[in-house]
């Protein structure tokens, strides 16, 4: 296989997708603050969600074959960096005692506590600008092809590729906040996510980065 054909694959398919390109969406809490824009850009690190077949064995005669009869789907984690105003944490917590109040050592309705998370895949491109040659010499005109121009390259257009949507999440497990010596780390928190499915969705969100002069930067979403 040629570079040209690899190469051409890439391109008709958008791009190669990148690890760091993506966002995700979590619910309002009653009585949290936190926004869902502030929780996608301290999350470290997310995963889209996995779906095994279950299958049971079936013999005939002296053929086994594994028939399907239903799906699992595996929790989900994902990693948030903590600020030191904890509101992250809070979030989580109180998001905790929708599930479990644990002065009065009740149990929420489901109905109270689940609720819908998204995680985006995203692309990114520069907005660009077809134009058409061609020559005409008399009688005689030829399309000499056709080519893209990027007028501002300082314009980035980010929209989500994959977006896939957790039914019915809450989170199960918050794991410890590990503190050590290196002066150069910083705190991490790890939440893991219960739902009952999953299912890929489309989403029509776009942000628009604009870098402007001396390193400042506008960022718009729609």
């Amino acid at each position: 296989m040629s570079i040209n054909t690899i190469k051409s694959l890439i391109t008709s398919g958008g791009g190669l997708a990148r690890p760091n390109k993506f966002n995700i969406e979590l619910p309002s809490i009653p009585g949290n603050s936190m926004s869902a824009r502030d929780l996608s850009v301290l999350c470290r690190s997310a995963s889209l969600p996995s779906k095994q077949i279950s299958t049971d064995e079936r013999r005939i005669g002296m053929t086994t074959e594994k028939i399907a009869y239903g799906y699992i789907v595996d929790d989900v984690s994902i990693n948030f960096l903590v600020l030191n105003d904890y509101k992250v944490k809070k979030y989580f917590e109180d998001w905790k005692d929708l599930i479990i109040d644990e002065e009065t050592h009740t149990v929420g309705y489901k109905t109270d506590y689940q609720k819908r998370v998204v995680i985006h895949q995203l692309g990114t491109s520069v907005p660009s600008i077809t134009a058409s040659l061609g020559a005409k010499v008399g009688p005689i005109s030829k399309n000499l092809g056709s080519f893209a121009y990027a007028p501002f390259p300082q314009v980035q257009v980010t929209t989500p590729v994959y977006s896939v949507e957790l039914i019915n999440a809450y989170p199960i497990t918050t794991n410890a906040i590990e503190f050590n010596n290196d002066a150069d780390a910083f705190l991490e928190m790890d939440v893991q996510f219960a739902y009952t499915s999953w299912r890929v969705i489309q989403s029509s969100q776009q942000t628009i980065n604009i870098d402007l002069p001396g390193g400042f930067q506008f960022e718009a979403t729609n």
